[in-house]
Order: C-alpha cells, then sequence, then structure tokens
C-alpha cells in the first residue's frame, strides 16, 4: 500500500485512486448477497470500469484521440498522462485470461467480453436483483486491476 501523501499527489494520483475504487467496488460485487447490497457508488464505479475498458483496451478511432484524455477527460492534454501499459499484453500474460474456460473464443471476443461484462451485470440486476456476477470475468478483471494498481504504486513511488 503507498502512503496517502503520495496516493492524492502527482501525475498518476488520479489513476491509483480510480483504479482502487474500481477494485473496491468488484470486491463487493463479489461478497454481495445482490443488488440490495450494492451502493450507487458501487454501481457507478463498475459502469466506469467498462468505459475504461473500452477507451484502454479498443484503438482509438482517430489519430486525434488519446485513451488517456478519454480516462481523465477533466485533465488538460498537454499533461501527456499515458497509462504506458499495453493492457492486451498485461491481459495475454495473466494466468487467469489464459486458463479461461471459453477456448473457442478468439482473443477480440474475450477483450469484448471483460469490456460488456460489468455493464450487462449491472442490467441484469436491474431485472433479477439476486443475479450472480460473471466469476470468471470478474476475476480476470480483478487480476487486471491489481497488475495495474502495482504498477501505478511503482509509478508513484518514483
Amino acid at each position: 500500500m503507498i502512503p496517502q501523501a503520495i496516493a492524492t499527489t502527482g501525475d498518476y494520483a488520479d489513476l491509483w485512486t480510480n483504479l482502487k475504487s474500481m477494485e473496491h467496488a468488484l470486491a463487493r460485487v463479489e461478497t454481495a448477497a445482490g443488488a440490495k447490497d450494492l451502493y450507487p457508488l458501487d454501481r457507478s464505479r463498475i459502469d466506469d470500469l467498462s468505459d475504461f475498458l473500452s477507451r484502454q483496451l479498443q484503438p482509438p478511432t482517430t489519430s486525434d484521440e488519446h485513451p488517456a484524455d478519454a480516462f481523465f477527460p477533466s485533465r488538460p492534454s498537454h499533461t501527456g498522462y499515458t497509462l504506458n501499459v499495453d493492457l492486451v499484453k498485461s491481459l495475454e500474460e495473466m494466468e487467469t485470461f489464459k486458463s479461461w474456460p471459453r477456448k473457442s473464443l478468439t482473443r477480440k471476443d474475450k477483450i469484448e467480453r471483460l469490456i460488456a461484462a460489468p455493464r450487462e451485470y449491472l442490467a441484469k440486476i436491474e431485472l433479477m436483483p439476486t443475479a450472480p456476477p460473471p466469476k470468471t470475468e470478474f476475476a480476470i478483471l480483478r487480476d487486471l486491476l491489481r497488475k495495474l494498481l502495482t504498477e501505478t504504486e511503482s509509478a508513484l513511488m518514483m
């Protein structure tokens, strides 16, 4: 864990805070008995996770778009903020992604499934409040967030 002073300052502080809150929301979903146990903030962070993944895992549609700027739209573009991480490569290196039982899916299909899973879960619990989360997809997403948190913490400490 990084010291509180470092977590609130520097170029990567916003990133670390957002990633950490998304990871907490995923943890709460996994332990919740149903939708009634989730706070509106949990739902918001799960929805934000889908936005984050779609911006970071899918290439920009034009050369003027920057995935990092899309994640923090309020940050001035002159900051040059970037993850400096290839999330697709990070996913492919993770054991939970490699051992995903859906062997018939292509890498692109799996990535699209990871991007869609949080929003699909939120839509499902609106209809069936006790619907379970997609365990495999959420386990992969938590592992990815932990990996990003570790790399962000390293950047904050430097």
